[in-house]
């Protein structure tokens, strides 16, 4: 039997051990036995789907030595790496030295490339904070180096993929996506959520929580409330539920908007809140839940920050974000504190502007008081909008279903 090792190092997010999860599940249908090697932190995702796995340790160096046993031990016939950026943020090994242990080994080695970066990506534009990259005056490169055969992004992440080197596109599932059907009434019924209420769906990144909670813990409080505040001037009953892996409460219910609060979901559980959404939001430009959302054709509503807070409180925004939500965000922070700006949206806009799947979804600034609040009524009550977007959505996923699955793509190097 072909053997398909993945090495998932995320420690503070789920989209790329999710991806690889699905990946794996395809590849076991095809008689692939797959096992993992994966942080603490991903270690729920591979056991609830019976998969082998080891998990890395809190000591980097040994965990080179480490992996390079369970790679002579199993012997596997491809090692998928989920995804390669991982390693220059992992605190489970140190950055770089994957580069030489997994060449001197001698395995057919590949990578996963969710975010769509290429072969080679310079730090000063894709810098997150100076505790994760290297400072960016350094202004590294980081290259995939050339013994890793291909790299493969689910989907299309750009319109000019083609143009990037050794790149290969597939789409994550194999399910025929162009026709969907969700009981959604059955769902909701199951999920204790009532017919008229519009249902939103806020799952909050982790690793996400891990950076702002540093730089700013006051960053979540203020996107929860503005989402409130306007949530609360659309006509229409609400039901939200938030998916917030921390321990701060951060939506309460108020007159007609109802909430639940989760530090978890089971994955089951978290896909049938997003099925049954009238609208997910989220802070997140790369998450893959919007994808997951695109494909089952539910509206996502993507908030973004490209100024410092003290820009908000100039003359030039304070019109823009309204008394009202100027008020909120005067109640979290001081006029002097610097409130993060969401980091992927200063790094990756221009990039994520050539994406073909923009037009898939609802985009606004976070202090665009009317901006939202319009996007935020038509979406949940006009149906002309709704039919518009699910129209984008369909084209989009037309063009993916004529891909290859990603699945397929590593078995061709078994």
């Amino acid at each position: 039997m072909k053997k398909v090792l993945f090495i998932a190092p995320a420690y503070f997010g789920t989209g790329e051990t999710v991806n690889a999860v699905i990946v794996a599940q395809q590849l076991r249908k095809s008689h692939i036995e797959c096992i993992f090697i994966v942080s603490a932190y991903g270690e729920n995702f591979v056991k609830n789907n019976n998969f082998d796995y080891f998990i890395f340790t809190d000591d980097k160096r040994k965990n080179i030595e480490f992996t390079k046993e369970i790679i002579k031990k199993e012997n596997p016939d491809v090692v998928v790496v989920a995804d390669y950026y991982l390693f220059y943020l992992s605190k489970e090994l140190p950055k770089f030295l994957w580069i030489g242990f997994l060449e001197d080994l001698g395995v057919t080695t590949i990578t996963f490339d969710s975010i769509g970066l290429g072969r080679e990506f310079p730090s000063r534009n894709y810098i997150l904070t100076p505790e994760l990259f290297p400072p960016r005056t350094h202004n590294i490169l980081y290259r995939v180096p050339s013994f890793v055969e291909t790299i493969i992004c689910p989907s299309p992440p750009f319109n000019n993929v083609e143009n990037l080197k050794d790149v290969q596109c597939g789409r994550l599932y194999s399910d025929d996506f162009t026709t969907v059907h969700h009981d959604r009434n059955k769902m909701r019924k199951e999920l204790g959520v009532k017919d008229n209420l519009k249902l939103i769906f806020h799952p909050i990144p982790k690793w996400s929580l891990s950076t702002f909670g540093v730089s700013s813990p006051v960053y979540y409080p203020v996107l929860t409330d503005i989402v409130m505040f306007h949530l609360s001037q659309v006509d229409c009953d609400t039901h939200i539920v938030c998916v917030n892996p921390s321990h701060h409460t951060l939506y309460k219910g108020g007159g007609r908007i109802q909430v639940q609060n989760y530090e978890f979901l089971p994955f089951d559980l978290f896909m049938k809140y997003l099925f049954s959404s009238d609208l997910v939001i989220t802070d997140n430009l790369l998450s893959a839940t919007i994808g997951k959302a695109i494909l089952n054709r539910v509206p996502v509503l993507l908030l973004g920050n490209t100024y410092y807070i003290e820009d908000a409180f100039s003359l030039e925004h304070v019109g823009t974000m309204g008394e009202d939500v100027l008020s909120l965000v005067e109640a979290h922070v001081k006029r002097s504190q610097r409130f993060p700006v969401t980091p992927f949206w200063g790094a990756f806009k221009d990039d994520y502007a050539a994406r073909d799947i923009q037009k898939t979804l609802i985009q606004e600034e976070l202090f665009n008081s009317k901006g939202i609040q319009e996007k935020m009524k038509d979406i949940l009550t006009d149906s002309c909008t709704q039919e518009a977007l699910r129209r984008n959505q369909d084209e989009y996923v037309r063009e993916i279903q004529s891909l290859p699955t990603m699945a397929d793509l590593v078995l061709s190097f078994t």
